[in-house]
């Protein structure tokens, strides 16, 4: 079996550049799905004058398609990209930002519930990948420690996004920062794979 991981294995990786760097695509990403979560329903009540509980009701497609999402990533990455994550993860933030602007601009209540359900499905595509991909960055010794790292800060993003977009909402008065943030978060997913070299799969 693998041997103990030393303490300079386990600070080698949390030092490890690449180790961040899928922690800030987990961040942005779970950001990306906090901010659909915690502000849409107010988005569809205040927009469509609809009761609250049928706005939250059509927000819970936006969690529920990753039950097809996520295992779907994972098949998208090993069947056609040769175990590659990176591609999948680009498609992810690339589906997710386009879906944003085209649900900004809709004014149909059916599209924008169609649009939960694209949307949710593409941010969640790379959920499971980014568990995977941060132990290829180190050795498997201490692979569990790039998860851990990787878990915490996706965390944090699910916590820091919704007060974030709270207060840009606030201070703007408009419910376009829900979808600007979107945008922004995902270009912000690009970029940062774009900066990043993917380790080869195991």
């Amino acid at each position: 079996g693998d041997e103990a991981p030393t303490s300079s294995d386990l600070r080698k990786a949390l030092t490890n550049p690449g180790v961040w760097g899928v922690g800030i695509i987990s961040l942005l990403s779970y950001m990306m799905y906090m901010i659909y979560n915690s502000w849409m329903p107010t988005y569809l009540t205040s927009t469509f004058d609809i009761e609250l509980a049928l706005g939250g009701l059509l927000t819970a497609l936006f969690p529920a398609v990753g039950l097809l999402a996520r295992p779907s990533g994972g098949l998208l990455s090993e069947q056609v990209f040769d175990g590659r994550s990176f591609p999948v993860i680009a498609i992810s933030f690339a589906g997710s930002g386009l879906i944003a602007v085209g649900m900004f601009l809709s004014r149909t209540l059916l599209i924008l519930a169609g649009g939960l359900v694209v949307a949710g499905f593409a941010i969640q595509l790379q959920f499971g990948l980014l568990y995977t991909l941060v132990q290829r960055y180190v050795p498997r010794n201490v692979g569990g420690t790039a998860v851990s790292v990787v878990s915490t800060v996706g965390w944090l993003g699910t916590f820091a996004g919704p007060p974030i977009l709270g207060a840009a909402i606030e201070t703007t008065g408009s419910y376009a920062s829900v979808f600007a943030g979107a945008l922004l978060l995902a270009i912000g997913g690009m970029v940062t794979i774009l900066a990043l070299t993917e380790p080869p799969a195991r």
